[in-house]
């Protein structure tokens, strides 16, 4: 919280930390987290799903005191470093609400909570996003003391909620692990790859998209303008994505494996809403279109990456779930740094316009390989 919405303007202004230097934050990171994922992993085995969980909160609150008070670019690097090892780490929340629904004899309802849990990060990120700019109007540190005492707070909550689920750990290493047949080979190899296509194009993806919305914005009104519908534009992002998790949790039974192509083919057609203003004259409807196209790209990553960990933890063996989070973890950050290098290499060269053409093309791969996963799937059954 806070930290998301004012990075790039905090430590640009505060810490005076140079666009270039700011970018090579975001690359590095990347790159560290794709090397640093097989370590992770053996060190996740090695201490268990409730302390990886909780040094995930750990390192999270180490990387923002890091931001906040570095007197220098060498202890933002590190809290960069910290900031990615606690992601992984606290991914393994989804695993350990996993197995606390399975003791409970609830481990269909994964879906229902997980979608109750985005809801909550979206209605909280509205807040912060609304208060942002008035408390660093006031003061650029009081955003980042807000971060520090919500990651505080989630350190606390992390050995409070893993606490109860104690337990159901220490019972399922003792057993002997017994892994559903059909999960035996994961996701599969087109959804895998697909998963890694959607979430770095709804991602960082969206930093290009927005500078696309930017661009074509200006053709057509002032810059003073495109700010304040910017703005309106960022709160309805989270209002998406609240509602994106409501109807996940309400429709998710009824569609199965269907919902991975809905998804796909939505992102599709945002992304091909993208591309009208430089192919036409950039009129109202064709930047209504554009606005909802945006909008729809926000809207389809929460209910894909919940329905796909939901399918990566389906398995019964706790150490399985523990791999397949990471496995996923992994895939995602492959798939933003081969699109952030990409599109950092092509913007060289040419227009903003150019890399949403490829982000449509990249859409209509990722729906190809969705729909030969779900065809394989059925055949399967």
């Amino acid at each position: 919280m806070f930290f998301v919405v004012c990075d790039v303007v905090f430590l640009h202004a505060v810490k005076g930390v140079s666009f270039a230097q700011f970018s090579f934050l975001i690359s590095f990171s990347l790159l560290f987290s794709v090397i640093v994922q097989y370590p992770l992993l053996k060190c996740i085995h090695a201490v268990g799903t409730r302390r990886s969980v909780q040094l995930g909160s750990l390192f999270f609150l180490l990387s923002v005191l890091c931001f906040t008070f570095a007197p220098n670019y060498w202890v933002i690097m590190a809290g960069g470093i910290a900031k990615c090892i606690g992601f992984t780490f606290n991914l393994l929340g989804s695993a350990l609400l996993k197995e606390k629904l399975v003791q409970d004899g609830r481990d269909n309802e994964y879906v229902a909570f997980q979608s109750d849990a985005n809801n909550m990060a979206c209605l909280l990120m509205m807040l912060s996003s609304l208060s942002c700019g008035f408390l660093f109007s006031h003061n650029p540190y009081f955003p980042m003391f807000g971060c520090i005492i919500f990651c505080a707070l989630g350190v606390l909550l992390s050995f409070m909620i893993t606490s109860c689920c104690g337990t159901v750990e220490e019972k399922q290493t003792d057993e002997k692990p017994q892994i559903i047949k059909r999960n035996k080979v994961f996701l599969g190899i087109p959804l895998l790859v697909s998963f890694g296509l959607l979430t770095a194009m709804t991602g960082i993806g969206l930093s290009y998209a927005r500078i696309n919305f930017q661009e074509a914005l200006t053709l057509k009104i002032d810059l003073s303008q495109t700010l304040k519908l910017l703005g309106v534009v960022s709160f309805l992002v989270y209002l998406f994505r609240f509602l994106s998790n409501v109807l996940m949790s309400k429709f998710f039974s009824r569609l199965g494996r269907r919902l991975y192509l809905a998804l796909q083919l939505v992102l599709a057609v945002s992304l091909a809403f993208q591309i009208l203003p430089w192919v036409c004259r950039p009129t109202a409807p064709t930047l209504f279109l554009l606005s909802l196209g945006y909008l729809g790209m926000s809207f389809v990553r929460d209910p894909y990456v919940t329905a796909v960990q939901n399918e990566s933890l389906l398995v019964e063996d706790p150490i399985k779930r523990q791999s397949n989070m990471v496995t996923l973890n992994f895939v995602k950050k492959v798939g933003a740094l081969f699109l952030s290098t990409v599109f950092t290499l092509m913007l060289k060269e040419t227009s903003i316009s150019s890399v949403m053409v490829a982000m449509c093309t990249l859409a209509a791969v990722s729906l190809f390989l969705a729909a030969s996963q779900f065809v394989i799937g059925r055949r399967n059954h």
